[in-house]
């Protein structure tokens, strides 16, 4: 793929947006966002650490190097391409600019680094946009890639896109990669070689979350000593497989908490129709209130807090081939669910072999799984020491970047 290729590729992928705006919330809130972003775009004081993010999933894979690089002093800009990352961290207070990164063009990364000139870029993960990038080689400016990781077969890899891909690469000052893997095909099939094996950032974000111990009165509250599940970043798919396993076990001692990918009217509604009484919505809940079957979170920012009230945990996303964040209940012990499509996962897959994970297409082994529980608690202990200690060991990746940025005298 040459660069004219990508050039109108991108250019078509956001002429979609453009049009589709009207009818799509997300496509609708990047495009208002964007509105004069030339104008609202101003350089903070100091030395300026730019991170890019696709959206909220990333977002949490910068955080723990975000948080590092400011308490060094340093400022930070963050931007998005999604609105659902956005959305979720437009008041995120160790940032002191957050905006959507404008369209992939010349014009606009020309204009974007004129007006906010960053001394350090940050890129997480997939996030490659090649315009930027190479405006800023031209400007020198020190750029790198973090927590990369290149699955088997991944187009990058395929003719003829790897000529594109060998060129993006190899704009990166450096990049730190997950896996020796994911090293091995940067090296031998796109001639990379300024790069260091460093892990997942997401390992310290999940453990530092788990050392918080943040307490939830709501959810102590609504559990009421039962046995807790949770379905967390849910799609309909997901949440047809969940209805079942609820009412399958709807007289066994057990509450159901559910927190969707995307909080819709029509799936509160929907939801409301179905278990009536049964259900209690977050939003109107409160400590104190009769326990019901089944809690519908309806806000963004909870998740991750409530996995440490759980037993098991269902991680949606299984079954549109993208599963959600499964190390943010497993730093807690929970034992986790997922849909089918998940071998591009590395944890997944992990998790799976050492028997503390399953995936499934029913709620069939959900509703074995929370049986067995049930009927013999101390189950659940054995999944829990292996969840957590296979995050627990694999920390470590912020310290090894931070520590390459200082020896570079980047901060």
């Amino acid at each position: 793929m040459t660069t004219a290729i990508y050039y109108l590729l991108t250019r078509a992928y956001f002429l979609a947006v453009r049009l589709a705006s009207p009818f799509h919330e997300k496509a609708r809130k990047r495009i208002r966002g964007l509105k004069n972003w030339k104008k609202k775009l101003s350089r903070p004081e100091g030395k300026v650490f730019w991170f890019h993010c696709a959206s909220a999933g990333e977002f949490e894979q910068a955080r723990p190097l975000i948080e590092e690089v400011k308490s060094r002093g340093a400022a930070v800009a963050l931007t998005f391409f999604s609105a659902s990352g956005y959305e979720a961290r437009k008041n995120y207070s160790f940032a002191d600019l957050v905006g959507y990164l404008p369209d992939d063009s010349p014009a606009n990364a020309r204009k974007f680094l004129e007006l906010l000139r960053p001394d350090v870029a940050v890129f997480v993960k997939y996030e490659h946009w090649y315009f930027f990038l190479s405006e800023l080689n031209r400007r020198k400016i020190p750029t790198f890639n973090v927590s990369l990781s290149i699955p088997e077969n991944h187009v990058s890899l395929r003719f003829p896109y790897k000529m594109f891909f060998r060129k993006v690469y190899n704009m990166y000052s450096h990049i730190f990669v997950q896996t020796q893997t994911t090293h091995q095909y940067l090296r031998t099939k796109l001639r990379v070689q300024s790069m260091t094996v460093t892990g997942d950032t997401r390992f310290d974000r999940v453990w530092a979350v788990a050392q918080e111990n943040v307490r939830l009165p709501e959810i102590e509250s609504f559990i009421a000593g039962r046995l807790c599940f949770v379905a967390g970043s849910t799609w309909p798919k997901d949440e047809k497989i969940i209805q079942k396993a609820i009412d399958s076990l709807f007289n066994e001692n057990v509450c159901w908490v559910v927190v969707p990918h995307e909080i819709h009217l029509s799936r509160i509604r929907f939801w409301k129709k179905k278990y009536g009484t049964d259900l209690a919505v977050w939003s109107e809940w409160k400590a104190g209130d009769e326990p019901k079957k089944i809690l519908l979170v309806d806000t963004v920012g909870m998740l991750s807090k409530i996995y440490r009230y759980s037993s098991l945990v269902y991680v949606g996303g299984g079954f549109d081939g993208g599963v959600h964040n499964v190390l943010e209940p497993a730093v807690f012990g929970a034992r986790i669910f997922f849909g089918p499509k998940h071998e591009r996962f590395q944890e997944c897959l992990d998790l799976l072999q050492y028997g503390a994970a399953y995936g499934i297409n029913t709620e069939k082994l959900i509703v074995h799984e929370v049986r067995q529980t049930l009927a013999s608690p101390d189950r659940q202990d054995k999944a829990r020491a292996i969840s957590s200690r296979y995050v627990e060991i694999r920390r470590g990746a912020t310290e090894k970047i931070i520590k390459h940025w200082m020896e570079k005298g980047l901060i």
